[in-house]
């Protein structure tokens, strides 16, 4: 999860340089930690291999079109179910409190997950 919310952070930056937007939090440029249900194929048997993945407005559409999100998703319920979104005008505390709240929520997510049968 670290390793994804630095790269996120990352990719969110050098986006803003490339694109050349005023505001560096412009609504195309921000990126999610969401899982993804990734269908897989195993021993001839379809099964679900959950994974955490960055989503954007760019590849959002395309995500959706191979299956991996409800077809009726839409970016504001991708934003409420995500772990970390990236915001470049976060202070350096509310950046900290971001990330270890994302941390957070996903070890309860995984210790739910492991009690579950």
């Amino acid at each position: 999860m670290k390793l994804g919310i630095k790269a996120v952070t990352i990719l969110h930056r050098n986006m803003a340089k490339h694109e050349h937007y005023l505001d560096v939090n412009y609504k195309k440029l921000r990126n999610y930690i969401i899982l993804l249900e990734l269908p897989v194929e195993k021993k001839g048997k379809k099964v679900l291999k959950v994974q955490l993945f960055w989503v954007n407005r760019y590849n959002f559409k395309r995500i959706k079109r191979a299956g991996w999100l409800p077809k009726n998703i839409y970016m504001d319920e991708l934003r409420k179910k995500s772990f970390y979104v990236s915001d470049m005008k976060r202070t350096y505390v509310e950046e900290f409190k971001a990330r270890e709240k994302a941390m957070n929520r996903y070890i309860e997510y995984l210790k739910f997950k492991l009690n579950m049968p």
